[in-house]
């Protein structure tokens, strides 16, 4: 709809049990648990793209990126809404 900025942080889930819980659950090795975290961190680019966000963000470039939407929403030309119909006393 160009009127929204979506953003996703690398290693995010959405509703999905992290790496480091999942491997707490099975009672995982140091290997395991480096292979689930990059799977993990490989999954978000995937899914970042399949839900269609707007980038793939590291957490310390939030406030700029932030910045940078509100910046470009505020460059947009604003129309009033135009009028649906009277409203009589």
């Amino acid at each position: 709809d160009n009127q929204t900025a979506t953003f996703k942080f690398p290693g995010s889930t959405s509703g999905v049990m992290g790496a480091s819980s999942a491997s707490n659950a099975m009672k995982s090795d140091d290997e395991q648990l480096a292979e689930l975290h990059r799977r993990e961190l490989e999954s978000s680019y995937h899914a970042a793209t399949r839900l269609g966000m707007d980038e793939l963000i590291d957490p310390r470039e939030t406030r700029n990126m932030l910045l940078s939407a509100l910046g470009l929403a505020l460059s947009r030309r604003q129309v009033a809404p135009e009028p649906r119909g009277r409203i009589w006393p």
